[in-house]
């Protein structure tokens, strides 16, 4: 039994060493556009954590070959991962007061507005933004965002109908740009009237990039947000939004370089929600513009979606 027992932590060992090397050369190729490589690429930040867990138990079960092919596993996914959890952001100007941003995809199904209220209490937040907004939260509202009276939502899908939306609430008055609701894709925008420092907000909830669809495509998608990003615009842009994607994979990466946005550090992923923050994909994402420097982002009190929420914090940054 106890051979048995050996050998199967053998083979486990292996497979976790196979696994991380397989995700972190696929992390460090993601700048390549293709779909298996951007597809493992997403999982960087929770395989990374499998090996730090996996090269613990090998170096308690003396497995030094394995243990060492874990620890080589473990440092490129943290080169790997750099620019998700270390990202560079311009300084924020000296003195500007921030303004706290609040996301959470709610979950159609989700009918705990109590809980989803008190997640949104908790953070404090100067604008709320959710996706997957559906008819019971829309009237729901008021004990949504008791705080937040000036409110932007999408309309209706008029092809699915009771399709959810996404809306915005904010403390500011807030002046409708742009939305859209189609099969698993949202976006709406507003321009947020701060007092003396306005920004354009935009959300968003892109599909998942599997199964392989030529419908319904993530990339597809992503374009449209791009033209949305180049309709001229006197005020910094924000963007946050459920992507279904991380920042170490090709779509967002490429999103970032040609839309010159910086995005908020996701070390600590938010979805699924029933798994610890380290075993947790970063899909929950945000993204500033010129003009703008995201100061910290952190993951709210969960809402009863199969999603976390997050909160980020905003202010003008310092022109070069």
């Amino acid at each position: 039994m106890k051979k048995v027992l050996s050998s199967l932590a053998n083979w486990a060992l292996w497979g976790a060493v196979a696994l991380g090397l397989v995700v972190a050369i696929c992390t460090l190729a993601a700048a390549i556009d293709e779909r298996v490589i951007d597809f493992f690429a997403q999982f960087g930040a929770p395989t990374l954590s499998l090996c730090v867990l996996a090269l613990a138990l090998a170096l308690v079960l003396r497995r030094w070959k394995p243990a060492a092919g874990l620890a080589v596993a473990a440092a490129v996914l943290l080169l790997a991962l750099r620019g998700q959890w270390f990202p560079a952001h311009a300084p924020a100007l000296a003195g500007a007061p921030p303004a706290r941003i609040y996301f959470a995809n709610i979950w159609n199904e989700n009918r705990d507005i109590a809980r989803a209220a008190r997640s949104v209490s908790d953070a404090h937040p100067d604008v709320a933004a959710m996706v997957e907004f559906s008819d019971p939260h829309r009237a729901a509202q008021s004990v949504l965002f008791p705080a937040l009276p000036y409110r932007v939502l999408s309309p209706g899908n008029p092809i699915y109908a009771g399709q959810p939306g996404a809306v915005i609430a904010s403390r500011w008055p807030l002046q409708p740009l742009v939305s859209g609701v189609t099969w698993n894709f949202n976006i709406l925008a507003a321009r947020v009237e701060r007092p003396g420092a306005p920004f354009r907000l935009i959300v968003v909830h892109l599909t998942r990039p599997w199964p392989f669809r030529k419908s319904s495509n993530q990339a597809d998608q992503i374009r449209r947000l791009e033209a949305a990003l180049a309709t001229p615009s006197d005020v910094p842009t924000v963007v946050v939004g459920d992507f279904n994607a991380t920042t170490s994979g090709a779509r967002l990466k490429s999103l970032m370089m040609y839309e010159s946005l910086t995005p908020a550090p996701a070390v600590i992923g938010d979805w699924p929600s029933a798994l610890p923050g380290p075993f947790r994909i970063g899909i929950e994402n945000a993204f500033a513009g010129p003009g703008l420097s995201i100061l910290s982002r952190r993951i709210a009190e969960p809402t009863g979606s199969d999603h976390r929420p997050i909160v980020l914090e905003i202010a003008p940054a310092k022109r070069p």
